[in-house]
C-alpha cells in the first residue's frame, strides 16, 4: 500500500466537468448523491472523484489521496517526522476515512483508508449454497420478498461486534 489511491477534482458543475472529461479523456461517472459527489474511472489507477465548490480557489484545487492500512499510525509519523495534521481522520461511512496533513516545507496531501470489508458469517455462506431445489421451497411469497428487498443501512463497526475506533 501507500500508493496514490484516489484523486480529487474541484468543479462548478459536475454536468459540465463529465462532458468535459467524458469527451476528452474518455472517463466514465457514477454519480453519489447523498455526498454530492461525482465519482470518476479514468481507465488506469488512481480514479477519484469530482467535488462542487462555488468559485474556484487559486491554489489548492487537486486532492491526492495517498492510501494506508491505518491513518491513526500514519498520522502519528507524520507528526514525529516534522509534518502537521491539518484534518484528522474523517469517516466517511461504508466506504473508508480520510485525512489531510501538510509536509514540513508546506506541500498538502490527503491520508485514505478503505473500509473493511465485513465477512460473511458461516451461516449466511451455508445458506448461499443451497442447492435451487431447497431455494424454491424456500422462496418467500412476492409480499415478503418486495418488503425485505429494501435497502438497510450499513451496519457500523459496532453493530458488527468490531472494536470502534477513537480519536
Amino acid at each position: 500500500m501507500h500508493g496514490f489511491g484516489h484523486i480529487e477534482i474541484p468543479t462548478r458543475n459536475f454536468k459540465k466537468a463529465k462532458k468535459f472529461f467524458g469527451t476528452v479523456f474518455g472517463w466514465t461517472f457514477q454519480d453519489v448523491p447523498d455526498m454530492d459527489y461525482v465519482l470518476f474511472r479514468a481507465g488506469a489507477k488512481p480514479n477519484g472523484g469530482f467535488y462542487e465548490l462555488k468559485k474556484m480557489p487559486k491554489k489548492g484545487q487537486v486532492n491526492a489521496y495517498i492510501e494506508v492500512s491505518d491513518i491513526a499510525g500514519k498520522l502519528k509519523q507524520i507528526k514525529k517526522a516534522k509534518g502537521k495534521v491539518l484534518v484528522k481522520k474523517t469517516d466517511m461511512g461504508s466506504m473508508g476515512s480520510w485525512a489531510q496533513f501538510a509536509t514540513p516545507d508546506g506541500c498538502v496531501l490527503c491520508l485514505w483508508q478503505p473500509a473493511v470489508k465485513a465477512s460473511k458469517p458461516k451461516a449466511q455462506e451455508a445458506k448461499a449454497s443451497k442447492p435451487k431445489a431447497q431455494e424454491a421451497k424456500a422462496s418467500k411469497p412476492k409480499a415478503q420478498e418486495a418488503k425485505a428487498s429494501k435497502p438497510k443501512a450499513s451496519p457500523s463497526p459496532a453493530d458488527l461486534g468490531e472494536p470502534v475506533p477513537s480519536e
